[in-house]
């Protein structure tokens, strides 16, 4: 099954290095469909990749990724429930030296003056790369966050919080993980 897609724009000076760079991708996964009674293929994340950083030899030196995660509401609509913005540093030989990502988790809430269900930042979180290798794996990072949801005077009142640290193998795959709350 294919998970993901993306398409590359890439612009050279005269004398073949890299001067901008932008690439467009989605994230698929397989969700149930009532009318077909199987399990189809569903555009679950967005996101735009912006080389901010080259320098004179066409090395990207700096990256921003933008995405969004999406579903399917009880209306058939889609809905955002999640953004994020990731930024990542590449050294003079385009290996990565750090990557931190801020981002956000929405759900829909009632809101009793719209008498309807509205988009609410239901959460917040900071990834934060703490062990990369000399080959530009990230072997760990780190993870803060934290719920939130409105109390009765309609004040946001945070409902809990996180740390999730991961490691990875040299090929980059979650070996282990661990969250505390």
């Amino acid at each position: 099954m294919m998970t993901g897609a993306y398409t590359t724009l890439a612009r050279n000076n005269p004398y073949g290095s890299l001067i901008e760079q932008v690439t467009t991708g989605e994230s698929y996964n397989k969700i149930w469909d009532d009318q077909a009674q199987d399990y189809v293929l569903y555009t679950v994340g967005r996101y735009v990749t912006r080389a901010t950083g080259i320098d004179g030899y066409g090395t990207v030196r700096e990256s921003t990724t933008v995405g969004s995660s999406v579903r399917m509401d009880e209306n058939g609509d889609e809905m955002a429930t999640g953004s994020y913005t990731t930024v990542a540093h590449n050294n003079l030989y385009g290996t990565l030296i750090d990557q931190n990502t801020i981002g956000e988790s929405y759900n829909k809430i009632w809101d009793d003056q719209a008498q309807e269900y509205v988009l609410y930042t239901v959460g917040r979180y900071t990834t934060n790369t703490t062990d990369i290798d000399g080959f530009g794996t990230v072997r760990e990072t780190v993870t803060t966050g934290f719920s939130v949801r409105l109390d009765e005077d309609g004040s946001e009142m945070m409902t809990g919080s996180y740390t999730t640290v991961t490691h990875n193998n040299v090929y980059g795959t979650l070996v282990d993980q661990q969250t505390v709350g």
